[in-house]
């Protein structure tokens, strides 16, 4: 900076909020000319004159402030110092989570990323400021400085940080006002490694999540079988991980854990690291005029499953499907209004693909279809583009498992089957804009068709707050 500029002022940032800013001069000694025509020292000159503030109204102010936003706006600077701000964000709650006091204290980004805060859950250590001050030392005897109670400042200067021994230091911050400082009155997670376990690992889901709708969002694209695969993996193996641990103890154990899982859930879509911001009082966002729920575990039931939602991005959503919720043996062939991957929690099941052919003249079977659309679902018989008879072919089945992940296009036609009726228990991983508005349904006889009509799509239900139905379409 000073080899830049004769002289320049840091404001609150360079004390991370702290009221403090410091003057750098590159020759205090040097020569200036006023508007006046005087000569002075550099020195002379900086003393003699009063320098903008927040409540001031000298044009300097305002000359930089406009410089600053030309510099910001240049080599993507805006986009990176909000991807700084998430990374010490998670930073540090990576750190906390380590340090067994996730459950009590964590940060979140806000203003789209330039800044972030630390926020405490246990109400009874949001009224302690004795022992929230205490957290600020611990961190500021590791050379981490951070302000209690207000914003926190992150600059393009951050992006050269060593986040690996950044987040060494905090959790050792945190530890030591865990043993020195934290009343015994806070029950820390320390005592219970399974909790601590579960915590990161979904921390980790949802950061993933969170990558994966922010790279949607900026390339403005539906899901993708080859550039969004390395992104669902290692997220969907680390749910399943995560739901191993809630689920491989006592049935009151489960409950805590799973609870437990679904607090976390709710702290992210609370967070500034979720890809649309902290959500309002009414539990809704708003994005370029369009509305959708975020909040996380909301059940809902359809025809053959039931489900969870986990999270509810802009362009991607991502829930567990729990089969069967009927005894059945093998799905009608379908197609999909939206794409999305799946990923095989537990159980196992089979899943055919199926190809429209032209059936010959002395086929005798025939095929019927009927589409989800808002005119109706009239049956009609499959036909090609010259009017002839048309139908289905199989031409691949494959057994899932655990651990097994596959992608399904919208355009694709397939069926899935549980021959041995056993629970299956899947993550979808789905896009929320319909690229198929007009899904079809298929059979060898429009009696199964009309079987199919009211049974398989009929409107989903999800349960509200009292454990009624609720419809939502």
């Amino acid at each position: 900076i000073v080899q830049m500029a004769d002289f320049a002022v840091l404001g609150k940032a360079v004390g991370s909020g702290f009221p403090i800013s410091a003057l750098l001069m590159k020759d205090p000694g040097s020569e200036v000319r006023t508007v006046n025509g005087e000569r002075m020292t550099l020195r002379a000159f900086v003393k003699s004159s009063r320098l903008g503030g927040t409540h001031s109204k000298e044009a300097s102010s305002a000359h930089a402030a406009l410089y600053v936003a030309e510099y910001m706006s240049s080599d993507n600077r805006y986009h990176r110092l909000a991807k700084t701000c998430r990374e010490v964000v998670r930073t540090f709650n990576r750190a906390l989570t380590s340090a067994g006091v996730g459950n009590l204290a964590g940060a979140r980004s806000i203003f789209s990323g330039s800044l972030f805060e630390l926020t405490f859950f246990d109400v009874g250590l949001v009224n302690d400021f004795d022992a929230r001050a205490s957290l600020q030392k611990c961190l500021l005897s590791e050379g981490v400085c951070v302000v209690e109670g207000h914003n926190v400042f992150v600059s393009t200067a951050h992006e050269g940080l060593d986040f690996r021994d950044l987040e060494r230091r905090i959790e050792a911050a945190a530890v030591r006002w865990r043993k020195d400082f934290l009343p015994e009155s806070f029950e820390c997670e320390q005592g219970d490694e399974r909790m601590v376990s579960i915590r990161r690992r979904l921390t980790s889901v949802f950061q993933h999540f969170s990558d994966l709708e922010r790279r949607l969002l900026e390339e403005g694209r539906p899901l993708d079988e080859v550039r969004d695969l390395q992104t669902v993996l290692p997220m969907c193996r680390e749910l399943q991980k995560a739901l191993q641990l809630c689920c491989s103890s006592s049935e009151k154990d489960s409950i805590k854990y799973l609870r437990h899982a679904e607090e976390v859930s709710l702290r992210y879509h609370l967070s500034g690291d979720h890809p649309i911001g902290p959500r309002g009082g009414d539990g809704r966002y708003k994005n370029e005029g369009k509305e959708g729920m975020i909040h996380p575990w909301v059940p809902f039931f359809a025809s053959a499953f039931d489900g969870i939602e986990l999270a509810i991005g802009t362009t991607v959503q991502m829930k567990v499907h729990l089969w069967p919720r009927k005894v059945f043996e093998e799905e009608t062939p379908h197609e999909h209004r939206k794409s999305f991957f799946s990923y095989t929690l537990a159980g196992s099941y089979r899943q055919a693909l199926f190809q429209e052919v032209r059936l010959e003249p002395e086929d005798s079977e025939r095929w019927y279809y009927f589409e989800k659309t808002e005119e109706g679902r009239p049956i009609k018989e499959m036909r090609t583009d010259r009017g002839e008879r048309g139908g289905l072919r199989r031409i691949m089945s494959h057994d899932h498992t655990a651990g097994d992940l596959y992608y399904i296009s919208s355009s694709a036609i397939h069926t899935v089957e549980l021959p041995d009726r056993r629970p299956v228990v899947t993550l979808v991983v789905q896009d929320r804009k319909a690229t198929n508005n007009g899904m079809r349904c298929f059979a060898d006889s429009s009696e199964k068709l009309k079987g199919v009509k009211e049974e398989n799509f009929r409107e989903r239900r999800r349960l509200d707050g009292d454990g009624k139905e609720d419809q939502v379409g």
